[in-house]
């Protein structure tokens, strides 16, 4: 599920935040079809880039659900720093995502 009702929503609240958690995994899921590998902080950068001024931590939802769902693996042992100066792990989309794509 991409949005975990923590507070407890309901009605039209809950709809909208389901929709929206949808919407970011779609397009983080769109720019890791551009890049070979990107960590949650570039993600965040580019899609503020593009308009898209979602918190961090929706982006590490996304990643971390995108990857429990096949669709991105996470790369062992390479880093990039994130917006903090601290490293950061790595994902790329996943040989399935590949297969499934029809690649």
């Amino acid at each position: 599920m991409p949005y975990y009702n923590t507070t407890k929503l309901t009605g039209d609240q809950l709809v909208t935040e389901v929709a929206n958690a949808k919407n970011q995994q779609a397009a983080v899921l769109m720019v890791f079809q551009h890049v070979t590998m990107w960590s949650p902080s570039l993600v965040h950068q580019e899609l503020e880039r593009l308009g898209k001024n979602w918190p961090l931590t929706s982006i590490r939802r996304a990643i971390s659900d995108l990857t429990k769902e096949g669709h991105l693996v996470k790369v062992d042992g390479v880093y990039a720093e994130g917006l903090y100066g601290k490293p950061e792990c790595m994902w790329r989309l996943s040989d399935n995502y590949f297969l499934a794509a029809g690649e």
